[in-house]
């Protein structure tokens, strides 16, 4: 559809909306390749924002392929930047390659920055399992359960918060929460998951 449209701006668009809707399917390759695409425009190039979202998207492909260093090189930049949604968005990637490479120091760091600037993530649900998920990677079941307990109607929480109580030796209490994940979904990815901590 974009090589039929002769408008710049709408053409970039169209590439955006393809490139996000390729990563939304889990199609890594062709989300990349169209990212690249508005990367390499030059006349007129796509907007600021619209190449540094890009990057940031480039950076995740990377992180969920595994490659934490190259996502981190690549929003390096960003993190300096002043527009306030790619910092938020940048920040964030950069505390979830710091979890993936048990950074724990500067994922820290980088957490009380995001926090410090943006007070509002204190109660966004993304922040706080990747905050449970490092307490968890650390032996502290406890800290995590601080932060996975907020969302007692989310899969992804309800988990945790099982996963929590497993690592506290404590199986009587981590099995309600699978029963009220497979009570919300009995197909989610949560209650494989759950079935894997528990060793069914």
């Amino acid at each position: 559809l974009a090589d039929k449209v002769l408008d710049e701006p709408i053409r970039f668009q169209i590439v955006a909306s393809e490139a996000e809707q390729y990563f939304s399917i889990g199609l890594l390759e062709e989300s990349r390749r169209a990212f690249q695409k508005l990367l390499k425009a030059k006349k007129p190039s796509p907007s600021l924002y619209m190449q540094n979202s890009s990057v940031l998207r480039l950076a995740e492909i990377a992180l969920l392929e595994g490659r934490a260093d190259d996502a981190l090189k690549q929003i390096e930049p960003l993190l300096k930047d002043t527009n306030p949604y790619l910092l938020q968005e940048a920040l964030f990637l950069q505390a979830r390659c710091q979890l993936t490479k048990r950074q724990w120091t500067v994922l820290n760091t980088t957490l009380h920055r995001l926090l410090e600037l943006y007070p509002a993530y204190a109660e966004d649900l993304a922040v706080n399992l990747l905050r449970g998920v490092a307490a968890l990677e650390q032996n502290h079941p406890d800290e995590a359960l601080l932060f996975v307990k907020k969302y007692p109607d989310q899969p992804a929480a309800l988990y945790y918060q099982g996963v929590c109580y497993i690592q506290k030796k404590e199986i009587s209490s981590a099995l309600p929460m699978y029963q009220q994940i497979l009570q919300k979904n009995s197909h989610s990815e949560w209650v494989d998951r759950m079935r894997l901590a528990l060793g069914e």
